[in-house]
């Protein structure tokens, strides 16, 4: 059985004391999440509807989800303003994705949600978008964020 994919958000930041008063130290939070929906892996062998009839194929990622990742991107920003700067900063985000295109678009689109361009980081008026890293590594040496595979050495 394919492990489970997903893919976590690590946010790193330290505590600011304008915001925060009379607290040593401030654990960021490691957020753990699934990719948003996706068409259907396979169909059944007698079902009329096939891989054509989903625009990027079997396996990935819908409008829906696409739109999932954005919202949930927002709502991030929104629970951490206090804490993460408006823009993107390496040293405070750290976003790690099992190796699947659903998971790897859906931690991009969750970033382009959470860290919108400002004025001076926009590179292009049409696309309002800024690329941030999301790291990966080959699916075969992945153990981390192989769920399903860590629930079946579990069993």
């Amino acid at each position: 059985m394919d492990a489970v994919p997903y893919h976590s958000l690590k946010l790193f930041f330290g505590g600011r004391r304008n915001y925060i008063q009379n607290i040593v130290a401030v654990l960021p939070p490691n957020l753990l999440y699934r990719h948003g929906d996706r068409s259907p892996l396979s169909s059944f062998p007698q079902n009329s509807v096939k891989e054509d009839a989903w625009p990027w194929g079997y396996g990935q990622l819908t409008k829906t989800g696409i739109q999932q990742a954005y919202n949930l991107g927002q709502w991030l920003k929104d629970r951490y303003k206090n804490f993460l700067s408006p823009s993107y900063k390496p040293k405070e985000i750290y976003v790690q994705s099992t190796d699947y295109d659903r998971t790897i678009m859906s931690a991009e689109v969750v970033l382009a949600g959470l860290f919108p361009p400002s004025a001076e980081e926009e590179w292009n008026p049409d696309i309002h978008w800024q690329p941030i890293p999301v790291h990966t590594m080959p699916l075969s040496e992945e153990k981390s964020l192989r769920l399903g595979a860590i629930h079946l050495s579990l069993s």
